[in-house]
């Protein structure tokens, strides 16, 4: 069984809507330099350079992804009623409790079974 990391993917994935991608470092920093790599060829160089566009596996079918996770919150919580809340309880750290209280808020649900 999976449960007892449910609590940390929950905590991950709370402080990744809140905290977004990490744009620190600018895109063309994380490439190797081309005079250290033995072999270069112009082939191989337009394949490691190329552009590639951000991948949202949601875009268009989710429009509030916070709020998306409140109401599969609750659809969970009803499926498995008295399971959820002591896992969120227990295991959910720091201000991400306070953020899973607003997504649930702003999603129209009072609480969870």
């Amino acid at each position: 069984s999976y449960i007892h990391l449910w609590a940390g993917l929950l905590n991950a994935l709370v402080h990744m809507f809140e905290e977004g991608v990490d744009t620190s470092t600018p895109q063309d920093e994380h490439f190797i330099e081309i005079e250290d790599t033995p072999g270069y060829t112009t082939a191989f160089n337009q394949l490691v350079f190329a552009t590639k566009r951000p991948l949202d596996p949601f875009a268009g079918s989710v429009a509030n992804l916070k709020v998306n996770l409140a109401e599969s919150l609750k659809k969970a919580s009803v499926r498995y009623p008295g399971k959820l809340q002591p896992l969120i309880q227990s295991g959910v750290k720091g201000q991400a409790i306070n953020k899973l209280q607003e997504y649930l808020l702003s999603a129209n649900i009072a609480s969870l079974s």
